[in-house]
């Protein structure tokens, strides 16, 4: 779960951030009620999602998994 933490200037107040706090606050309450799952949650917090910052977009994912390419496009 997760999302990217920056946000753009018409995205709204929460943008982004919401998704990377959201999940981290879902974890707190299945460790606080004793619940474990049956698979690891992990929570990724990417940057530069929009792209605003560098000329490439999806920086933070593209580090995680990789360029994409053409093929894998299809």
């Amino acid at each position: 779960m997760g999302s990217h933490q920056d946000s753009v200037r018409e995205g709204g107040a929460f943008d982004g951030i919401m998704g990377v706090v959201l999940p981290i606050l879902a974890q707190d309450v299945l460790r606080d009620e004793g619940l474990r799952l049956p698979f690891a949650v992990e929570i990724l917090a990417f940057a530069d999602e929009e792209g605003v910052r560098f000329p490439t977009a999806r920086l933070g994912p593209r580090a995680l998994a990789g360029p994409s390419t053409r093929a894998c496009s299809r």
